[in-house]
């Protein structure tokens, strides 16, 4: 038992360190609020990232990004992406948010994709599918979404924002047991606790525009 308890007194040193750096949701979003904010449905913002299809690009969502709004009151920091279509192709957008895991609080930003006005009459998107795993490291959040081509006839620039769905912040999204075990009296225990993900407003992510 002895050795169990010493175990656990490392586990809480080490997870306390672990969080001294990590943003609280809410006192993040007061910080964004208080900042200049376009309306998404309206924003033409010229700075923007161009991706090539089928390519995976990994970036970082922080409070130093530019900032919109949506819903007419919530606010979220931003990035922009564009990517060439083509007509007689099918698109996918795909962002998998990657959870801060490290010690005890453990934070995921939900991410949100949208065209840019200017082109969201023609070219839309759905949300396809959303699921968890650990395709990229940590525990991720995946969430899809089909573009629709069908009104390209010819090679079209295509812009998007990616944001954070900041509705409830600070909120349990995601639950699981994480496995382990110990050694008491050279006995095995296996020990499983429950680990919480809360939504947080920033976070590390991958994009990537899938093309069939």
């Amino acid at each position: 038992m002895k050795t169990i308890q010493i175990v656990i007194i490392i586990l809480i040193s080490i997870s306390f360190t672990s969080c001294a750096k990590k943003i609280n949701p809410l006192e993040g979003y007061k910080a964004i609020k208080n900042k200049n904010a376009t309306n998404l449905f309206e924003n033409n913002s010229t700075e923007k990232t161009k991706i090539e299809a089928n390519k995976s690009y990994k970036n970082t969502l922080t409070l130093n990004d530019s900032v919109l709004y949506y819903m007419d009151t919530i606010t979220s920091n931003y990035h922009k992406y564009s990517i060439d279509l083509k007509p007689n192709k099918k698109y996918k957008i795909k962002i998998s948010s990657l959870c801060d895991c490290a010690g005890f609080k453990k934070y995921m930003f939900i991410p949100e994709v949208y065209p840019e006005n200017t082109v969201s009459e023609t070219i839309t998107i759905k949300l396809d599918s959303v699921y968890f795993n650990y395709e990229k490291g940590p525990l991720t959040l995946n969430k899809t979404w089909k573009i629709n081509t069908e009104t390209i006839t010819k090679v079209t620039p295509f812009n998007f924002y990616l944001f954070s769905d900041n509705r409830k912040l600070g909120e349990k999204m995601h639950k699981f047991n994480a496995t382990s075990i110990g050694l008491a009296s050279n006995i095995i225990i296996p020990i499983v606790a429950p680990i919480v993900i809360k939504s947080t407003l920033v976070g590390k992510f991958h994009v990537i525009v899938e093309e069939k």
